[in-house]
C-alpha cells in the first residue's frame, strides 16, 4: 500500500469529522468509504491508523470513542488499527455531492471547511477542483492527455468537474492494503525451496 496516495475520502470527507475528533490526522494513513470485510457498514468512514503504543496515541484511541459518530475500531492488520465513524448528518448534502463526484457543487461552507482543515494554499489542485479554477482544468487536461502532442489533446469541457470520478475500488479497504508478515513470507519461500 502506498500511503502517499490519499483517497478522495481522505481529501473531502475526513474534514467532516474534524469538529468531533481532535488530532484526527495524527498517525493517520488513509481514509476509506468501505472495508470489503465489513459489507454491513454503509454510510461510514474507515480511518486507517498506524498503531503506536505511545501514551498520546492510546489516549487518542480512547478519546475517539466519545464522538457521537464513533462506530467501532478493530485491528486492520498487525501494525494498523481501523477506526470507523458514521458520516455526520450535518454534512449529508455535501457528502452526497462528493459521493456523486460533484465536488464543485458542494456548499461554500463545506469548501471553506475542507480548505481550512487541510491548510491548502490558493493554488492547490484541491482548491482548484472545489472552485473550478482554470489551473485545475489545465492540470487534468495534461494528465489525461499524457504522452500526446498538445495539438491532439482532448480538453475537459469547463462545465464539468476538474477532477476524476470517485473510484470505489480505490475508496475501498481491501486485503491488498494490509501489511503482510514479511518473515512468514520469507520462511514460506525457504520451505518451498527445500522441496
Amino acid at each position: 500500500m502506498n500511503p502517499r496516495i490519499k483517497t478522495k475520502a481522505y481529501t473531502y470527507l475526513l474534514p467532516t469529522l474534524s469538529d468531533e475528533v481532535l488530532d484526527i490526522k495524527n498517525n493517520l494513513i488513509n481514509v476509506f468509504l468501505y472495508d470489503e470485510s465489513k459489507p454491513e457498514l454503509r454510510d461510514h468512514l474507515f480511518l486507517l491508523y498506524k498503531f503506536s503504543a505511545s501514551d498520546a496515541f492510546l489516549r487518542f484511541e480512547e478519546e475517539v470513542t466519545w464522538s457521537v459518530y464513533y462506530e467501532s475500531k478493530y485491528d486492520a492488520d498487525k501494525t494498523h488499527v481501523m477506526i470507523v465513524f458514521r458520516r455526520p448528518e450535518y454534512w449529508k448534502e455535501d457528502t452526497d455531492l462528493i459521493l456523486a463526484s460533484k465536488f464543485s457543487e458542494t456548499s461554500k461552507r463545506f469548501k471553506a471547511h475542507v480548505v481550512k482543515f487541510h491548510e491548502l494554499p490558493a493554488f492547490n489542485q484541491i482548491v482548484g477542483v472545489l472552485y473550478k479554477k482554470e489551473f485545475a482544468f489545465k492540470a487534468m487536461d495534461k494528465l489525461i492527455n499524457e504522452g500526446l502532442p498538445e495539438e491532439h489533446w482532448t480538453l475537459i469541457p469547463r462545465d464539468q468537474e476538474a477532477s476524476g470520478l470517485l473510484n470505489m475500488k480505490l475508496e475501498t479497504y481491501t486485503e491488498k492494503h494490509k501489511v503482510k508478515d514479511v518473515l512468514a513470507t520469507a520462511n514460506n519461500f525457504l520451505d518451498e525451496r527445500k522441496d
